[in-house]
């Protein structure tokens, strides 16, 4: 019998300002890039806001989505690459320019010692993290797990949109989202019951997947604001903070964009434990 997942806690940053961090994370973060940090900094907030009980090392997932990854140090690194030889390129900048340098930050400082996964796709990887982090915890792998999406930009990318039809709108701002996953015993209430996720994905025209042109969102709560990568994982993160403005009941989110079809469903009703 599979558990029953509950989303624990959840929260968003929007914005180079992030509030700050414990001296003990903040002295492990001073290399870290713009990317990492956010995503620290997300995954602290939630998991401060998570039931403060005891779970192994080992019982600890962590699954991470992010569309363009760290550009920004990729960018650097390369700069680094051509001004200075191979030979004296920045090793720091390297080792922070591969897509699972996050995870491995998160890993260490907050002691994620069972199964870790980072997702790097053009569409919605926050979904599919956080898929994989339902399946974790429904099959037994995971008691609590992190799902965690985080974007920031760069003026190569900037420009790439500015050149498209369609890429003359607002830049994007860097933004992290962090949600806590839960197994759910009979009884408790921890959070909003997670009953079904599903992604599917096709080819599309690279100028939709740059823009975010064409992505529509349809739900209670849901709304249609930020056009950007980490979009859908921030109106989600809305929408749950708000569930307790609408009657407890089953909800269903729907998503459509040019290269992505997706469902999101919740039970908010107390006592529920969702599908097993």
């Amino acid at each position: 019998m599979s558990a029953a997942v509950a989303v624990s806690a959840a929260e968003m940053i929007v914005g180079g300002d992030c509030p700050p961090l414990p001296a003990t994370l903040a002295r492990a973060l001073r290399r870290a890039d713009d990317l990492t940090i956010l995503a620290i900094t997300a995954a602290h907030a939630a998991l401060q806001r998570a039931p403060q009980r005891p779970v192994a090392p080992a019982a600890r997932g962590l699954f991470v989505g992010m569309v363009h990854g760290p550009i920004e140090t990729n960018f650097r690194y390369l700069d680094s690459l051509v001004d200075d030889g191979e030979g004296q390129s920045s090793p720091t900048l390297f080792s922070h320019s591969v897509h699972n340098a996050v995870a491995g930050y998160v890993a260490r400082l907050f002691d994620c010692q069972g199964p870790s996964l980072t997702v790097t796709t053009f569409t919605w990887p926050f979904l599919i993290a956080l898929d994989e982090a339902r399946r974790a915890i429904a099959t037994g792998r995971a008691e609590r797990a992190l799902a965690i999406a985080v974007e920031t930009s760069c003026p190569v990318l900037e420009e790439a949109r500015r050149r498209t039809a369609a890429g003359d709108g607002e830049p994007w701002l860097p933004a992290a989202v962090a949600w806590v996953l839960e197994a759910v015993a009979e009884g408790e209430a921890s959070g909003p019951i997670l009953t079904e996720i599903e992604v599917s994905e096709a080819p599309c025209h690279p100028q939709a997947l740059l823009t975010r042109s064409g992505e529509t969102r349809s739900g209670p709560l849901l709304d249609a604001t930020d056009q950007q990568p980490l979009g859908v994982a921030l109106a989600l993160t809305r929408a749950l903070g708000r569930v307790g403005e609408i009657a407890p009941g089953a909800l269903r989110w729907g998503l459509a964009a040019p290269g992505a079809q997706a469902t999101l469903a919740i039970d908010t009703r107390p006592g529920r434990r969702g599908d097993r």
